[in-house]
């Protein structure tokens, strides 16, 4: 039972802890009395109530009294590390490290101070050296098995664990070894889990069963993990039918459920088909089950099995139609006869719908004992309609089965007959809330099965005007919900928002982009929870550039947790793009904060299922945390960061040079695992009804990931470019990044070379004109930066500014043997010059038309990403700037001293230096250009398009419109003046910038 292995690790004699947070040191059993803990305990409170500036204070104060206390040096190091001070922190625990700590709570000290520096290593070697100094500690052995399962050291975790058995004779430490040997055996190659690593995790396994050691329900669980991963399916079996089986605890029918499953593995059909029937009598509304059932029933009937004379299964087999028929048919009879008042279960009529498809399928005349495909989907749309369920059910049935165009249509006449209609055969407007959900269902359901993509765009705009006012009237069913409740009616609303969209992309008419954003404000007033208007809202937004309106929709949301991983791409590129770039730090940094406690937490709970014996949940511990470590969105994040670390915090060479030393980038190595990345976007979290939609999504999703993959790269290149042209002005740097290749050393000129010729490659790779280029459909994750930023040019500039800088330094190291080379005099002179312009006269072209006014509302985000793209390219180019002066500095000096008549050392010309003094003149220029630019988009024009369009104009009517109308014009303007206010103060820097590197 778990409990044995509960008690275990809470009995005085074993106890192991884990602490995971200053409180927790705080709390720990150490008697009241001693000496230590009352001076400590000052420490120990200011921790744990944050304030880390007094625990240094404490700690300095008893390490004046007692400078060797050991346990008050690590915390003054915990404390450091909280006030931002990690240098000071690690010579403070190293020195600790060094004295080999053996007591408690110094080394539980150590190992949060270690786990909050991400140094796991450094945990492991400090309980080493402890044990060591007493090898026959049993809690410092613990804790050494714990700091392996921190490094994932599965060999150690086994032999740690066999010693503590050893020591202590206790199944649980013996069970850890098993455990880190399947462990082992997953991370291996199969060849060598199935034939070594595996078989022994059995023997061992098999030793304590024959010696009837085995004592808790997690041993067993242990046990069939190991039989199930070497597919010994009839052992693991066996398993569930003997005398272990007591051991397993009866929760959610494990036992039965794992029976089946291990019958459906061993192509025991009629075992199978027993034990699954019997798992729908208990839970006649489980899919799960009824899948498995029909599969046994088909592989019985289709082998032409018959039973035996003495076959007794309980309940029989069901093994030909008209038994199948029968026990489904029960199963309906009985919901059938269900009081009015009784909650209907959908699983048998859902069944029943699987089982006529089945004898259709075959062509079996028992068919016509069920009834017709119609007839089936007219009954459960009468006794289900009114659930919201019922349009994904119908949904479900008719994908899984084909139906012609004929049949389809014929299904939605009839569904619509069965509504509520007046004398001319219309539809009415409906008296209660279960009609309006059956009308809802009907509506739902034709536009997925394409009754509305022939429509003309007044037949849209009067669908979609129909559709608004069921929603107004079905606000009157919701007056007593909660605010956290959804409208009953919201779908409305949604739906028409659909449709909308889709008239919009077809007729690229401005005024259905307004008409949507209202509708959809509107409904949010009504229903402030939900969170389908939000998503939808914050599409919107983000399609128009009003990223500081998204980023308010999605703090509402409050995502937590996985959420920064899974819906985070809807906000982090758009905030970016549209020059948000304070509120995209933060949003950055609390998404780089989760991915990095990820790894922590998932840490602390792989310890926990080793001390509570939940060794099933491991294996999926780690598949989880490696698949967040692999993520696509992660490696984007961080490398985001670090671009946007160049674009705010470069202002002058000793930020700049603070900032890249802070990144520790290593130039040469790409640390990047680019075979295992996954993309973990959830784009089903929109709702959709179009199914047209449905196939186009998946496939733009893969092209996307493709997409982002290419950026990254150019982002990864990119960072690794510019650290490597930072480490040529560091000789140390220099020679600490140097490598042997081949047995020839590497300089660092010789990987920034090869990292321009990288990228330079990359890009030359990737064919813009296949790029996604598109915002629809709306659950797509809509187009990258990737077009944009290569038709600028962005790339190729950082490039050539690349290229020169390790031209310059080539000329004074002498590495070209100093010779002049024309192509990068001719680049210094006036390639700069020409490529800003470009990026200028492009941002011009793309901000106004002929007239000099802006054409669309739609068009702000362009401009914007423009914008955005401007300056990072100009911060980027800048920091080379600094570079190459930083580069040419020395031999500056040495031309202007006066007083020599012969110049030695000094390779560059006058003319390099004017050529270097004219890329900083015309940088200068293209800000001051860029200034005026910014100048000239006043927000208030980029909301010209919101102020003109008259709402009368449109067949649509939306309740307070007006009202509405301000408040968003207000969230779009707001948003506008944050974007250009960022980029003024973001180029007046760099403006000051590229003065101060002025000769």
């Amino acid at each position: 039972m778990k409990s044995h292995y509960h008690l275990f690790f809470h009995s005085a004699s074993t106890h192991v802890t884990v602490m995971t947070s200053s409180s927790n040191m705080a709390a720990r059993g150490v008697v009241d009395t001693s000496v230590n803990e009352r001076r400590l305990r000052p420490i120990y409170d200011s921790l744990d109530n944050g304030n880390n500036k007094k625990a240094l204070q404490e700690a300095d104060k008893l390490l004046k009294k007692l400078k060797d206390f050991l346990c008050a040096k690590v915390l003054k190091a915990l404390a450091l590390i909280r006030l931002g001070r990690q240098e000071e922190s690690l010579a403070t625990l190293s020195e600790v490290h060094q004295e080999g700590p053996m007591d408690d709570a110094t080394l539980q000290a150590m190992t949060i101070c270690y786990r909050e520096l991400h140094k796991p290593e450094l945990i492991a070697d400090a309980y080493e050296t402890a044990v060591k100094k007493d090898p026959h500690n049993e809690e410092l052995l613990s804790h050494l098995f714990m700091a392996y399962v921190r490094l994932e050291d599965y060999q150690k975790q086994k032999q740690t664990a066999m010693t503590l058995y050893r020591l202590k004779p206790k199944n649980p430490y013996y069970f850890w070894a098993v455990m880190s040997i399947v462990m082992q055996a997953k991370d291996s190659d199969e060849k060598l889990a199935k034939s070594t690593l595996l078989p022994l995790a059995e023997r061992m396994t098999d030793k304590f069963i024959q010696e009837d050691k085995i004592e808790a329900e997690a041993e067993v669980q242990l046990y069939l993990m190991i039989l199930e991963d070497q597919e010994k399916y009839k052992e693991a079996l066996e398993v569930l039918e003997g005398p272990l089986k007591e051991k397993l605890v009866v929760f959610l029918d494990f036992l039965p459920r794992k029976k089946a499953e291990l019958f459906t593995k061993l192509k025991m059909w009629p075992e199978a088909n027993s034990a699954y029937k019997n798992l729908i009598l208990a839970s006649p509304d489980q899919w799960s089950f009824y899948k498995e059932y029909f599969k046994s029933f088909i592989e019985l009937l289709d082998s032409d099995w018959k039973p035996k004379e003495d076959s007794n299964f309980e309940p029989p087999v069901d093994y030909t139609f008209d038994k199948v028929i029968e026990f489904i048919s029960s199963l309906v009879k009985k919901e059938d006869e269900k009081s009015n008042s009784s909650r209907l279960l959908r699983g048998p009529y859902l069944a029943q719908m699987e089982l006529l498809w089945m004898l259709l399928e075959r062509k079996n005349a028992l068919s016509n004992n069920i009834g017709t495909p119609f007839d089936l989907l007219m009954k459960y749309f009468e006794k289900f309609g009114n659930k919201p369920g019922c349009f994904l059910d119908i949904v479900h049935v008719i994908e899984s089965h084909s139906m012609s165009d004929q049949q389809i249509d014929e299904l939605l006449e009839k569904i619509r007959l069965s509504l509520e209609v007046n004398e001319d055969g219309k539809l009415i407007l409906p008296s209660d809330s279960r009609q309006m959900q059956r009308h809802l269902c009907y509506i739902q359901l034709k536009h997925w099965l394409g009754g509305h993509d022939q429509f003309l765009p007044h037949q849209r705009l009067h669908l979609a005007k129909d559709l608004l006012e069921r929603y107004y009237h079905g606000l009157q069913f919701g007056k007593s919900l909660l605010s956290t409740e959804f409208q009953l009616s919201d779908n409305y609303c949604l739906l028409a928002a659909q449709l909308l969209l889709e008239l919009w992309e077809k007729t690229n008419d401005e005024r259905l982009l307004i008409h949507i954003l209202l509708g959809l404000e509107m409904a949010l007033k009504s229903s402030p929870s939900n969170f389908q208007l939000k998503l939808l809202l914050i599409k919107f937004y983000n399609i128009i550039g009003a990223a500081g309106e998204s980023e308010s929709l999605c703090e509402s949301l409050d995502m937590k947790h996985i959420q920064h991983e899974t819906l985070g791409y809807l906000i982090t590129q758009p905030l970016l793009t549209a020059a948000h770039f304070t509120q995209s730090s933060n949003i950055l940094g609390n998404t780089l904060r989760f991915f990095a406690g990820n790894h922590k937490d998932t840490i602390d709970y792989l310890i926990s299922c080793y001390k509570f014996g939940s060794f099933t949940k491991i294996p999926e511990i780690v598949s989880f945390r490696e698949r967040l470590n692999n993520s696509i969105h992660y490696a984007n994040v961080a490398v985001e960061r670090m671009i946007l670390d160049f674009i705010l915090e470069t202002k002058c060479h000793k930020d700049t040079e603070k900032v890249i030393t802070y990144m520790e980038i290593d130039p040469e190595k790409d640390k990047t695992a680019w075979e295992k990345l996954t993309d973990n976007r959830d784009m089903n979290v929109f709702r959709s009804w179009s199914r047209s939609h449905k196939k186009l999504v998946q496939e733009l999703r893969e092209k996307s990931f493709n997409e982002e993959i290419n950026w990254l790269k150019i982002r990864n290149l990119t960072i690794r470019m510019m650290a490597a042209a930072f480490y040529l002005t560091k000789s140390s740097s220099s020679s600490n990044h140097n490598d042997l290749t081949n047995g020839e050393k590497r300089g660092m000129s010789d990987i920034l070379q090869e990292l321009l010729t990288s990228l330079r490659e990359h890009i030359s790779n990737i064919n813009v004109q296949k790029l996604i280029n598109s915002h629809f459909p709306l659950q797509s994750p809509g187009p990258s930066r990737l077009p944009r930023y290569l038709q600028g040019g962005h790339a190729s500039v950082i490039l050539i500014m690349a290229e020169i800088t390790l031209y310059l330094h080539t000329l004074i190291d002498g590495s070209n043997s100093g010779q002049i080379n024309e192509k990068f005099e001719i680049q210094m002179k006036t390639g700069i010059s020409e490529n800003f312009q470009k990026m200028i006269q492009r941002i011009k072209d793309i901000s106004a038309n002929e007239d000099g006014e802006f054409t669309q509302l739609s068009q702000s985000k362009y401009i914007l990403e423009e914008l955005v793209n401007f300056v990072e390219t100009l911060s980027l180019c800048i920091v080379l700037v600094d570079i190459s002066h930083t580069i040419l500095k020395p031999s500056k000096s040495a031309l202007m001293k006066k007083g020599k008549k012969k110049k030695e050392n000094i390779i560059i010309g006058p003319e390099t230096f004017q050529h270097f003094r004219e890329i900083i003149n015309n940088i200068e220029q293209a800000i001051v250009q860029y200034q005026e630019i910014l100048k000239n988009l006043d927000s208030s024009l980029l909301v010209s398009q919101l102020k003109s369009l008259s709402l009368t104009e449109s067949e649509l009517s939306i309740e307070d419109s007006q009202e509405i109308a301000q408040g968003v014009k207000d969230k779009i303007e707001k948003s506008y003046k944050v974007s250009l206010k960022e980029l003024e103060d973001v180029v007046q820097n760099k403006l000051k910038y590229i003065q101060s590197l002025k000769w």
